[in-house]
């Protein structure tokens, strides 16, 4: 993701910085929270546990297993996951953040600001700081799920997802 941003920036010479900027910020991100909490859900799961020697069923299951997951939109993967751990209120706050951004975007005066805005110029513009910000909410709770809540997945994240 941040290769094809850093193309696009060569590419265009600057042009539409801020609205890919603030496409990095939150659904590229949940795209790549999306695949790490893919790989999470093979953790420590029981119902991936090899029965018995035959590693070809066992290949099967995950395979199964993971082919279910990629099929899921990046939204579902991370509601469901996190309803797994009890943390359905931050997934309700992480899907409130989003929705927020994409009313933003779906508004053609915000996202015509973002696509023209400069880079000089986008922490001077009000739009941009207030698209940011949301950007800011959706990183804290993230942050929070994944580094300091005491679930599986901060061991996963603290065993795996780093180094």
């Amino acid at each position: 993701m941040c290769v094809d941003f850093a193309w696009k920036e060569w590419e265009q010479a600057g042009s539409k910085w801020a609205l890919r900027n603030i496409k990095l910020r939150i659904p590229r991100k949940l795209i790549f929270v999306a695949g790490l909490l893919t790989v999470f859900s093979c953790f420590r799961n029981p119902d991936l546990a090899p029965q018995g020697t035959d590693h070809q069923a066992y290949l099967r299951l995950i395979h199964t297993h993971l082919a279910r997951y990629v099929s899921l939109t990046p939204l579902e993967i991370v509601s469901h996951e996190l309803s797994k751990l009890s943390l359905k209120e931050d997934a309700g706050q992480l899907l409130d953040v989003y929705d927020e951004f994409l009313q933003r975007l779906d508004d053609l005066k915000v996202r015509a600001s973002l696509d023209e805005l400069p880079p000089r110029r986008v922490y001077d513009d009000e739009i941009f700081l207030a698209v940011r910000d949301l950007s800011h909410g959706f990183q804290d709770i993230l942050a929070e799920v994944f580094f300091e809540k005491k679930t599986a997945l901060r061991d996963f994240n603290k065993s795996y997802g780093v180094f």
